[in-house]
């Protein structure tokens, strides 16, 4: 919530990098609910005080196991009045760039396998 507060700006979206596809899918069951017409669409409480804010967050997972065209979909422009916020695995923090993402926010922990013969 408070990152979202200081992205004051209605014309730009965020990027959330977590340590895995499992933390992504934790994120993404939290608010989720497949009964709602909204499933997705989660209520930016910050908006409420400010003005300029989008109310609501379009929220888009994106991993490697995801199919092609679901991770297509963070390329697509969110729904209108809505703030895109891509939560993604750190393999994707260096391989591709989405446009109108002007603020990432890294959780700072990453999975790291070790292997010894």
């Amino acid at each position: 919530d408070g990152a979202l507060r200081d992205m004051d700006d209605d014309e730009v979206d965020g990027e959330l990098f977590v340590d895995s596809a499992d933390a992504i899918d934790d994120f993404d069951e939290m608010e989720k609910d497949d009964n709602d017409e909204d499933a997705g669409q989660f209520r930016n409480t910050a908006a409420k005080d400010e003005d300029d804010m989008p109310e609501y967050a379009h929220v888009l997972p994106l991993y490697s196991m995801l199919s092609v065209d679901e991770q297509a979909k963070v390329f697509l422009p969110p729904p209108k009045g809505h703030r895109l916020i891509v939560v993604a695995t750190n393999i994707a923090e260096t391989s591709l760039t989405i446009p109108g993402v002007s603020y990432v926010v890294d959780s700072g922990r990453q999975k790291c396998r070790n292997y010894h013969a």
